[in-house]
């Protein structure tokens, strides 16, 4: 899969599941059971702005900004709460 077809996932997966909260179940320690849900961020750098698209996870106490490429493995180390 490409960079392009990473991106359309990642972005149709959140799209689909706007609305849903999620567990993340995978290594990252400090990630562990946080409960949150997933949005599309678009690049609006004010001094550099790309057309990329990225993504974040936001829990209760944190966020995390990801790659589609990372935001596709993140997800699949979450499950539906």
């Amino acid at each position: 899969m490409d960079q392009f077809e990473k991106e359309q996932l990642a972005i149709s997966i959140c799209r689909n599941y706007k609305d849903k909260i999620f567990i993340y179940k995978g290594a990252v320690k400090d990630w562990i059971n946080q409960i949150g849900s997933f949005s599309i961020v678009y690049d609006e750098n004010c001094c550099g702005a790309t057309q990329n698209v990225l993504f974040c996870f936001t829990a209760q106490d944190a966020s995390i900004l990801l790659t589609a490429e990372a935001s596709l493995d993140f997800f699949d180390q979450c499950e539906p709460k």
